[in-house]
């Protein structure tokens, strides 16, 4: 999990939330205390920690308020509008106190839902896009059984791999293997001239049907093994 950067606040920032504030129609108690501080202060370093959250707070704000100008102005842009967006518009050409805030208020439930709106979108095309895509459970659920399948298809067409009277479609597996580690050991063999080298690679041999002969064991004795005499239900 990556850690959010700390925010690097300067003098710049400063002087821009001032020329910001400066700019608005009606100030709020927060900004004209922040207007105040500014005009002894235009340094971060001489405030005190009260002043930098009158400072951080008024940020704050003044970003939230660029948020609705935005919204308002995508409303403004349309051509149609709903009977929310309406009322909006109407208090945005009003000049007092009292439809400015309500206007802000307004705009503020509105970015909000537009919020909403946009996590519900995401969610949903997200949720698609999970039932469309099969889990990885699933997948592998799914490969094993046509493995399975292809394997019982297999000897179903190879008859002259004959199955003993005690002998099950797991021992069946088991003997292809062998046959098919005893057919690549004689094939290396055939395929080198250097003598000494036979004997390398029958010792490699044998490790690999040491290891068949382990996985034999630990499947036909594991209580999964549909196969056993002992599986019970």
């Amino acid at each position: 999990m990556t850690t959010k950067k700390a925010l690097v606040l300067t003098n710049n920032d400063l002087r821009n939330l001032y020329h910001d504030v400066q700019k608005l129609p009606f100030k709020r108690k927060n900004d004209q205390a922040f207007l105040e501080l500014f005009e002894h202060k235009q340094c971060l370093s001489l405030f005190s920690e009260k002043e930098l959250q009158i400072f951080k707070k008024c940020r704050y704000e003044r970003n939230a308020h660029q948020r609705k100008m935005q919204a308002l102005d995508k409303i403004q842009r349309k051509t149609r509008w709903s009977a929310f967006e309406r009322d909006i518009l109407e208090l945005s050409q009003k000049s007092d106190i009292d439809s400015y805030f309500l206007m802000l208020d307004a705009l503020q439930s509105y970015v909000q839902k537009e919020k909403q709106h946009l996590a519900e979108a995401k969610l949903k095309n997200e949720k698609k896009r999970r039932e469309a895509q099969p889990s990885t459970r699933k997948q592998n659920d799914r490969e094993k059984y046509y493995l399975g399948a292809a394997v019982q298809t297999f000897f179903k067409h190879n008859p002259h791999i004959k199955r003993g009277p005690h002998e099950n479609g797991l021992d069946q597996l088991f003997k292809l293997f062998r046959l098919w580690a005893i057919a690549e050991g004689y094939y290396k063999i055939s395929a080198t001239d250097v003598t000494e080298r036979h004997g390398e690679i029958l010792e490699a041999h044998e490790h690999v049907l040491d290891r068949i002969q382990r996985l034999e064991r630990i499947l036909k004795d594991s209580p999964r093994n549909p196969f056993s005499q002992n599986l019970e239900g």
